[in-house]
């Protein structure tokens, strides 16, 4: 048996009766009571005459292909994200390797520098101590022992205090450097 709500034909023709709530003004039945339409409302369900029911299912129908089209580009630009966040963490390692690299290089140039600081001072030292060495061997009676590498003749004689004055200037100037 087919629904009810679908056209009974007879001979090819429609009876606008088979359709509840589609009559027409000029052939409604003045007669139809308000019983009968409340037991054809009741007939056709919550959601209204069926063809009102195809119309809503054919809207949820777009709602769900809608949202599945909005769930996709979400999951999409989710991935993107995904991606993104693989690739900054990815550069966040790189950027604390390469802050370990610096801070290794830079301990290594603190003691490279010191290291020559150090060797400058020896090397300045021995060139002292030949130079010494130089002049006992081609003054054999010259007084020597004197000599210090610390010392300097500014007037014309050996001056200890001339060294102290000039680090004292050093220490100015590197205060007023910073």
């Amino acid at each position: 048996m087919a629904p009810s709500w679908q056209a009974k034909s007879t001979e090819g023709k429609t009876n606008p009766e088979d359709f509840p709530g589609t009559l027409s003004a000029g052939t409604r039945s003045s007669s139809t009571s308000s019983s009968a339409m409340q037991s054809q409302r009741a007939r056709e369900g919550a959601l209204g005459p069926p063809y009102e029911q195809v119309a809503i299912i054919k809207e949820k129908e777009e709602s769900i292909v809608n949202l599945s089209s909005a769930l996709k580009l979400k999951e999409k630009e989710m991935g993107e994200l995904k991606k993104q966040i693989q690739e900054l963490q990815s550069q966040v390692k790189d950027a604390r390797e390469l802050k370990v690299e610096v801070d290794t290089m830079g301990k290594l140039l603190k003691e490279a520098e010191e290291v020559k600081r150090n060797y400058g001072f020896e090397m300045f030292a021995q060139g002292f101590r030949r130079a010494v060495s130089q002049i006992r061997e081609l003054e054999p009676n010259l007084k020597v022992d004197a000599m210090d590498i610390t010392k300097v003749v500014p007037k014309g004689a050996l001056d200890d205090d001339f060294i102290a004055e000039m680090e004292q200037e050093s220490a100015t100037l590197i205060e007023k450097k910073d």
